[in-house]
């Protein structure tokens, strides 16, 4: 569950009050972006070693 609160927090703080979005759409896939790109490609991760989920 404390993974997945701070997912959340991170999404919010970098993503959602960084931006405004006009439609659902762009807010969609902001978030598919954000999710896809930064969080599994780009940022580490104390869990796993400060190694990105990709690597």
């Amino acid at each position: 569950m404390c993974q997945w609160n701070r997912y959340y927090n991170i999404l919010k703080n970098e993503l959602i009050y960084q931006y405004r979005f006009e439609t659902a759409a762009e807010l969609d896939y902001a978030v598919s972006e954000f999710a896809y790109d930064e969080c599994n490609q780009v940022r580490p991760h104390s869990y796993s070693e400060y190694l990105t989920p990709f690597e």
